[in-house]
Protein backbone atom coordinates (compact mmCIF):
# COMPACT_ATOMS: atom_id res chain seq x y z
CA UNK A 1 0.00 0.00 0.00
CA UNK A 2 1.53 3.31 -1.11
CA UNK A 3 1.37 6.09 2.13
CA UNK A 4 1.94 8.96 -0.28
CA UNK A 5 0.95 10.55 -3.29
CA UNK A 6 2.15 14.04 -4.06
CA UNK A 7 -0.72 16.14 -6.43
CA UNK A 8 0.93 18.56 -9.25
CA UNK A 9 -0.37 22.11 -9.41
CA UNK A 10 -2.70 22.05 -11.61
CA UNK A 11 -5.99 23.47 -10.73
CA UNK A 12 -7.92 20.86 -11.76
CA UNK A 13 -6.22 17.84 -11.03
CA UNK A 14 -8.63 16.73 -8.25
CA UNK A 15 -11.59 18.09 -9.32
CA UNK A 16 -11.38 16.18 -12.82
CA UNK A 17 -10.16 13.16 -11.46
CA UNK A 18 -9.83 10.27 -13.49
CA UNK A 19 -11.35 6.62 -12.31
CA UNK A 20 -7.39 6.00 -13.00
CA UNK A 21 -6.38 8.20 -10.37
CA UNK A 22 -9.43 7.95 -7.82
CA UNK A 23 -8.29 4.04 -7.90
CA UNK A 24 -4.61 5.45 -7.13
CA UNK A 25 -5.87 7.38 -4.69
CA UNK A 26 -8.18 4.65 -2.82
CA UNK A 27 -4.84 2.99 -1.94
CA UNK A 28 -3.23 6.13 0.18
CA UNK A 29 -3.18 6.51 3.51
CA UNK A 30 -1.91 10.23 3.04
CA UNK A 31 -1.87 12.75 0.30
CA UNK A 32 0.05 16.26 0.00
CA UNK A 33 -1.31 18.84 -2.25
CA UNK A 34 -1.10 22.12 -2.77
CA UNK A 35 -3.64 24.44 -1.76
CA UNK A 36 -6.81 24.41 0.28
CA UNK A 37 -9.02 23.96 -2.73
CA UNK A 38 -7.79 20.78 -3.83
CA UNK A 39 -8.13 19.23 -0.02
CA UNK A 40 -11.79 20.12 -0.15
CA UNK A 41 -12.35 18.43 -3.77
CA UNK A 42 -10.40 15.65 -2.05
CA UNK A 43 -12.87 15.71 0.87
CA UNK A 44 -15.46 14.99 -1.35
CA UNK A 45 -14.37 11.90 -2.95
CA UNK A 46 -13.24 10.69 0.16
CA UNK A 47 -16.38 8.11 0.46
CA UNK A 48 -13.96 6.30 -2.74
CA UNK A 49 -10.96 6.55 -0.79
CA UNK A 50 -11.75 4.40 1.95
CA UNK A 51 -7.86 4.19 3.17
CA UNK A 52 -7.20 8.16 2.94
CA UNK A 53 -6.21 9.35 6.42
CA UNK A 54 -4.82 12.61 6.13
CA UNK A 55 -4.35 15.46 3.86
CA UNK A 56 -1.18 17.98 4.27
CA UNK A 57 -1.56 21.34 2.69
CA UNK A 58 1.61 22.94 1.18
CA UNK A 59 -0.46 26.41 0.94
CA UNK A 60 -1.42 28.11 4.80
CA UNK A 61 -4.02 26.86 5.95
CA UNK A 62 -5.32 30.32 7.53
CA UNK A 63 -8.89 30.53 8.10
CA UNK A 64 -9.98 27.23 6.15
CA UNK A 65 -11.71 24.40 8.35
CA UNK A 66 -12.73 21.53 7.21
CA UNK A 67 -15.68 19.95 9.65
CA UNK A 68 -16.22 17.28 7.01
CA UNK A 69 -12.91 15.60 7.29
CA UNK A 70 -13.95 14.50 11.58
CA UNK A 71 -16.83 12.62 10.46
CA UNK A 72 -15.05 11.00 7.61
CA UNK A 73 -11.96 10.03 10.00
CA UNK A 74 -9.46 12.25 8.04
CA UNK A 75 -6.76 14.49 9.38
CA UNK A 76 -6.11 17.97 7.62
CA UNK A 77 -2.40 19.24 8.63
CA UNK A 78 -0.75 22.02 7.11
CA UNK A 79 2.70 21.79 5.90
CA UNK A 80 4.27 24.04 8.09
CA UNK A 81 2.46 22.07 11.11
CA UNK A 82 4.32 19.02 9.86
CA UNK A 83 7.43 20.87 10.05
CA UNK A 84 7.61 22.35 13.45
CA UNK A 85 6.42 18.56 14.86
CA UNK A 86 9.45 17.19 13.12
CA UNK A 87 11.67 19.52 14.38
CA UNK A 88 10.57 19.43 17.91
CA UNK A 89 10.84 15.64 17.60
CA UNK A 90 14.53 16.00 15.89
CA UNK A 91 15.37 18.01 19.03
CA UNK A 92 14.65 15.99 21.59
Amino acid sequence: MASLQICGTNDNILVEMSLFSLSLLACMATVVVDSVKKAEALLKTADQTPSLKCVVVMDPLGDATFPQAKPLGVQIRGFQDLLVRIHCIMTL
